[in-house]
């Protein structure tokens, strides 16, 4: 038997990560037309430091994050 515990951490929601990084330079959302599905979004950040990262919503949750170097 595994007793292994898990870690239940509540998603991180837009709000939450505007409080911890500030404004995006860029904010995509999709799809563009409107439907019956949750739209989803993709914030774009940009530092010279850090390069670009990259948050991807999905129902108002995070699910998603990418770094790319400049």
């Amino acid at each position: 038997m595994n007793n292994t515990k898990l870690c239940k951490i509540p998603p991180l929601t837009p709000d939450d990560i505007q409080t911890l990084r500030g404004k995006p330079a860029v904010k995509l959302t999709y799809p563009k037309k409107v439907s019956n599905m949750p739209p989803k979004q993709e914030w774009i950040y940009i530092s010279p430091i850090a390069g670009e990262e990259r948050y991807f919503f999905n129902n108002g949750c995070l699910v998603g994050w990418r770094r790319d170097k400049i």
